[in-house]
């Protein structure tokens, strides 16, 4: 394994680091002191219009079990004598469920916002009927529904009755319980910082990565809630650990704020140029509920713009800066501060290494070039062979320098695929032109996975066929596995052109759009219903806010939710029948896991750094609920805890992405470790995005595509899977248990061949 060791920053002066770790440690204060001011704004905010926090939703779950049984026995028990009590039979409408969720929700309303008893009788009789939905034959049976199950949620012991200064009785939590509020309050405030990155070089994910305790002891290095991961994980979190190694590696690197596209991204605000996630700063006029909607919308889209513009502004100050790292549970690593590199474009532009390098070395001009195509994309270029994206920036380099010279004359730049990235690398290419080869570039540019999850699944599995759509094989120029998949697509709606659907979709073009992200998240569990709702995502309600602000006169799809369904449906197929080998090695993935739950046993595996992985989701204990408060239906789900049995279907369904996910991990870490131990130091990385200096880019995709050969020539991930379950079921489940799919005949070796692998 390698033995790369991060080391701490020895360039900088004794002074210099002194100084930077002073301000190091200002930072984290505040971002501690904001965070608790920002968690007490929102509480206040809350109380103020009467909502439950986030410190009553704890108490109300807490509370709900023993409420239910209360109302169960108020709603099931007979009357002893006298005549029929109506509102007994009302009542008898709703479960016990339903009638503690709105006796429930009225009182702990009441106890925030001092809401007399008598107007609380009335609104838990109003929801009850409506959820009922009956009408109270007599007032005097509405009173006594609200009456009695107000008496049994009191029964609860949360609250107790006060008479107010204008001697209206009203109610208020009990002192235990605003005393509980207060603790849970302050614990939330305190474990809620304002996450932000570092000036000076962060410790290792073992120790927390920041420098006050306050801070590290929060920053947990794998996000799981799974006790027997913790437990795995414990004496594995050192630094010398490969997986730690890895992370320390990547959280070390110096960036700085490039302070050359950041007034440009403030200018296309304030100018209200609508640029990807750049929201307008212009809000729509209307009355309607659609357009109020979009008005909170793009007031929420606003203000998270001009945070990140402000703490770029705050961060643009300091020549290094730092953003810790986390895992999730599958090792995947991620920077902890909000403001990084892994978000929307104009976000991830703003990022520069801190250290660069001269444009002297083998192919770093052309690497910059290929950057500039891709990340443009104009004619879809990207998807062109290496010497088409270096013609089109050489044809298109007057537009490109004269535009650095002056954003805004000419705005072409601004419908690129990523177009603050584009006009950063547009940037780098002129600045390299005026001075020549001793420029020095800090711009990361990157190469990235040709459909990451089929590429590792075809790997897995050897699988030729699947291989050679997303470019594992040499070709003249990239194959591409969305463009293949649509034309299927088409010809499938082709032939169902007497379907007026089939109709709407042949209208509107079907092209990679829309195949592309159903053929992504294939791999990572997505079927039929979850492309229906990403169709309704990327296109019905992108075409519905168009219609909403007059772009467009209607919605070119008579029924959003039905051709969203149609078309699902065509994918599933065109996807089988191209990448079948893929969907065989998931399909038995998921019945190794359904076998191990039968026996509730999780799924559990090493990834080849030594990371231990855990597939463990167990049943919740939730009431669903289609209840009426304040006459508007809401369907809730209240989380009630967990049971100690595993959910089958949740352990099948997430099984093939984690298990993808985990070892997409392993060659992103295991890229980190080769290219440190060959002097590679600068790596902006997101999963299959691998970014380095152009000057570097040459021998740093070599490495990727090395490591993704070595990751598989010398592992078997589905053989790992089943000697576990052959280790851990019983005699009569392993009887059901099949090996692994038959590998096919791809030759790894041919990867290295691939100039469009990682492109």
């Amino acid at each position: 394994m390698h033995k790369s060791v991060v080391k701490r920053q020895p360039h900088l002066k004794r002074k210099e680091l002194t100084m930077d770790l002073h301000i190091e440690s200002t930072l984290e204060q505040a971002a501690i002191e904001d965070g608790i001011a920002r968690y007490k704004k929102d509480f206040e905010a809350k109380q103020a219009a009467g909502l439950l926090t986030s410190a009553h939703t704890g108490i109300f779950a807490e509370a709900f079990t023993t409420a239910e049984a209360l109302i169960s026995i108020l709603i099931k028990s007979p009357q002893k004598d006298g005549p029929p009590q109506q509102w007994r039979e009302d009542l008898r409408r709703c479960d016990s469920a339903s009638v503690t969720y709105i006796g429930l929700q009225a009182l702990f309303h009441a106890a925030i916002t001092k809401e007399s008893i008598q107007g609380l009788y009335k609104r838990i009789a109003t929801d009850i009927y409506w959820t009922a939905k009956v009408k109270p034959q007599v007032v005097e049976d509405e009173y006594k529904v609200g009456a009695q199950v107000y008496a049994v949620i009191m029964q609860t012991g949360l609250f107790e009755e006060y008479t107010s200064v204008n001697r209206t009785l009203s109610i208020t939590f009990t002192d235990e319980v605003i005393q509980k509020l207060e603790v849970i309050k302050e614990f939330e405030a305190f474990m809620s910082p304002y996450w932000r990155p570092m000036v000076t070089q962060p410790n290792s994910i073992s120790e927390g990565s920041y420098l006050d305790p306050k801070l590290s002891k929060q920053l947990k290095a794998v996000n799981t809630f799974s006790k027997t991961q913790k437990a795995l994980l414990g004496p594995l979190m050192k630094p010398e650990t490969p997986f730690v190694q890895a992370c320390d590696a990547i959280q070390a690197v110096p960036l700085k704020i490039n302070q050359w596209i950041l007034p440009i991204i403030e200018e296309c605000y304030n100018r209200n140029i609508s640029i990807g996630s750049v929201p307008t700063n212009v809000l729509p006029a209307g009355v309607t509920p659609s357009k109020r909607l979009l008005r909170s919308q793009l007031k929420s889209q606003q203000a998270a713009f001009l945070v990140d513009l402000d703490e770029a502004k705050k961060y643009s100050s300091y020549e290094r800066v730092y953003l810790p790292t986390t895992m999730d549970f599958r090792g995947r690593v991620y920077a902890k501060p909000y403001l990084n590199h892994q978000r929307a474009d104009y976000v991830k532009a703003l990022w520069l290494f801190s250290e660069g390098k001269d444009m002297s070395h083998e192919g770093a001009v052309d690497w910059l070039k290929i950057h500039i195509a891709n990340t443009g994309d104009f004619d879809k270029v990207s998807k062109a062979p290496f010497y088409a994206r270096l013609k089109w920036v050489n044809d298109n380099f007057v537009r490109i320098y004269e535009t650095v010279q002056e954003p805004f004359k000419d705005l072409w730049w601004t419908a690129a695929d990523c177009p603050f990235s584009f006009l950063s690398a547009c940037r780098e290419l002129a600045r390299f032109v005026d001075v020549g080869a001793a420029y020095v570039c800090h711009l990361p540019i990157a190469i990235d996975g040709s459909c990451s999850g089929l590429q590792h699944y075809s790997a897995m599995l050897r699988d030729e066929e699947g291989g050679k759509s997303v470019n594992l094989l040499p070709s003249d120029k990239p194959q591409d596995v969305y463009r293949d998949v649509a034309e299927i697509v088409n010809q499938l709606v082709i032939d169902d052109k007497d379907d007026p659907i089939a109709q709407e979709w042949l209208s509107h073009k079907i092209d990679r759009k829309v195949t592309k992200r159903a053929t992504m998240t294939l791999c990572y569990g997505s079927k039929k219903f979850g492309w229906t709702d990403q169709l309704m995502e990327d296109f019905m309600s992108k075409y519905k806010a168009q219609v909403d602000t007059g772009q467009l006169d209607k919605h070119p799809f008579e029924s959003p939710g039905k051709a969203s369904s149609y078309m699902a449906n065509k994918l599933d197929i065109a996807l089988r029948m191209t990448v079948e080998k893929a969907l065989e090695g998931m399909e038995w993935l998921q019945s190794v896991a359904g076998l191990l739950a039968k026996e509730n046993k999780p799924v559990i595996w090493n990834t080849p750094l030594g990371f231990p992985v855990v597939n463990e989701y167990f049943t919740a204990i939730e009431k669903r609920l289609d209840i009426t408060i304040n006459k508007r239906r809401v369907r809730t789900k209240l989380m009630l805890g967990f049971t100690d049995q595993l959910k089958a279907s949740k352990q099948r369904t997430t099984i093939a992405p984690n298990f993808v996910h985990a070892y997409d991990a392993s060659h992103l870490m295991l890229v980190v470790l080769e290219s440190k131990a060959l002097g590679i130091d600068n790596f902006l990385l997101i999963h299959d995005s691998f970014g380095c200096l152009p000057s570097d880019m040459e021998e740093f995709s070599k490495i990727v595509k090395e490591q993704f050969i070595d990751l598989y020539k010398h592992n078997d991930p589905f053989m790992v899977i089943y000697m576990y379950a052959m280790s851990v079921l019983s005699n009569k489940s392993k009887t059901k248990l099949t090996p692994p799919p038959e590998k096919g005949t791809l030759n790894l070796n041919e990867v290295m061949k691939s100039h469009y692998a990682f492109a």
